[in-house]
């Protein structure tokens, strides 16, 4: 009988387990206007049964510790901002990521539309989500492979944004 009752919770914990990742954020995101190959990603963040965020990219496991950061964005903040100045240098990781964004705007190679749906300067909060993470995560001065969360200054969200090189809503 003993086995028995062994055997019934080692099987319960089986299926709880298996059945304890929570989607927190699924999306997709879509460059048609970049590059010759892939042009849309699937992009996942599930909270496994320990807390963790784990994120997966096109149905792979990517960042498998992913810890979410909240950052206010100063409403003064200047878009224009040389990201090669010492200004630049004290914004935090979601300001950069919308400067980013605006001056890929702004670069006629980019596209005629907007990149993203919202305007960036209603933004005062982001949700950040580092998707590579771990020692082999090298950021450029963008930011590395990210997601975020846009919201406004009243906390309704926005929208979110995929950046992997390039930048698209993740809808």
């Amino acid at each position: 009988m003993n086995t028995f009752k062994y055997i019934f919770v080692i099987a319960g914990s089986l299926l709880a387990s298996l059945a304890s990742a929570d989607e927190v954020l699924k999306c997709r995101a879509n460059f048609p206007d970049f590059g010759n190959g892939k042009h849309q990603f699937e992009i996942q963040i599930d909270k496994l049964a320990d807390g963790k965020l784990a994120g997966k990219i096109d149905g792979k496991p990517a960042n498998q510790d992913i810890k979410m950061k909240e950052y206010l964005i100063s409403p003064a903040l200047d878009y224009e901002t040389d990201p090669y100045s010492d200004a630049f240098g004290k914004l935090n990781e979601a300001e950069t990521a919308l400067i980013h964004i605006h001056k890929l705007q702004q670069d006629p190679y980019a596209g005629e539309k907007p990149l993203v749906s919202f305007l960036l300067k209603e933004v005062s909060k982001v949700h950040y989500y580092d998707m590579v993470g771990g020692a082999g995560s090298k950021a450029n001065k963008f930011g590395g492979t990210i997601l975020f969360e846009a919201y406004n200054k009243s906390g309704k969200r926005l929208g979110s944004v995929f950046r992997s090189i390039m930048v698209a809503d993740c809808i």
